[in-house]
């Protein structure tokens, strides 16, 4: 009878213990998250940082916050007004000898410049959502099924070598993406170049793919030729679409159907704030 109850009280006090630990390590883990969101934003009001810096250290936070508490209930929301800033650029820039993106327009610049831009836009965009790495960006909630990030919006202007009345075909930027050279490595003695195509289908951990057309094309996704035209005087977007656990519209689909583990997907479009919203939630930082 004494054993008995002995165990009982045993028992009780492990439920307490393991109460007290559990509600620890959700007060922990939700003070580290509001401290790194807190050095985050101050470090955003306070330095001039690469674009996208800032995202990408939000979404590391997260990652590590959901893998330090591990309960179900206890998640993050996508704070992209805060941390993740929606970029305008003006294309083709000029750059400056330190490399940093100067507001003047380079009215020199032939397409292939203008291409060339696009592309690293579209690198930022991959590597500030941690390249495809981490899944369900948005959380699982109630309006978060089929979400995408907004993270450029690029206004191409026409040059003395690119007039108004001329364009380059999507085709041309799948092209670009394809054969030119994204980095360089170092494996040994042995130097091997990564291309843009390379960075985005998974050299790193991550894995995701890219989509380029119009909105119409890539609303009802095929895999074929794109018309689009990337043109002086038009607005071009660049979004990363990440599924939530719930699945994600048809594009999703398209590239998901034969795969357990969904890719995370980058898109550059025409930008139409309204019928954007046919491919994905448009969520703008």
């Amino acid at each position: 009878m004494i054993l008995t109850k002995i165990k009982k009280r045993n028992i009780i006090k492990n439920k307490k213990a393991l109460a007290m630990t559990t509600l620890a390590i959700v007060i922990m883990a939700s003070l580290s998250f509001l401290i790194i969101s807190g050095v985050i934003v101050h470090t955003k009001n306070k330095a001039k940082l690469p674009e996208g810096f800032v995202c990408r250290m939000y979404l590391s936070a997260q990652e590590k916050a959901e893998e330090t508490d591990k309960i179900p209930f206890f998640s993050y929301p996508f704070y992209g007004e805060t941390y993740c800033e929606t970029y305008k650029r003006y294309i083709p820039y000029k750059e400056s000898k330190t490399g940093e993106t100067d507001s003047d327009i380079d009215n020199y610049a032939e397409k292939e410049k203008i291409i060339e831009q696009i592309a690293e836009k579209i690198a930022i965009s991959w590597w500030e959502t941690l390249e495809g790495q981490k899944r369900n960006i948005f959380q699982d909630t109630v309006f978060n099924n089929n979400n995408c990030f907004l993270t450029y919006i690029i206004e191409v202007e026409s040059t003395r070598k690119f007039p108004k009345e001329e364009s380059i075909n999507g085709e041309v930027l799948k092209e670009y993406l394809r054969w030119n050279p994204y980095t360089t490595l170092e494996e040994g003695d042995i130097k091997i170049q990564y291309t843009y195509m390379d960075y985005i289908q998974g050299w790193k951990e991550g894995e995701g793919r890219f989509v380029i057309g119009t909105i119409d094309e890539v609303k009802d996704y095929k895999s074929t030729e794109t018309s689009l035209e990337i043109q002086p005087g038009q607005s071009y977007a660049i979004l990363v679409i990440s599924p939530t656990t719930s699945g994600g519209g048809k594009l999703l689909d398209f590239f998901n159907k034969y795969k357990e583990e969904p890719y995370n997907i980058i898109i550059f479009t025409e930008y139409d704030p309204i019928k954007l919203n046919d491919v994905c939630n448009v969520v703008i930082g």
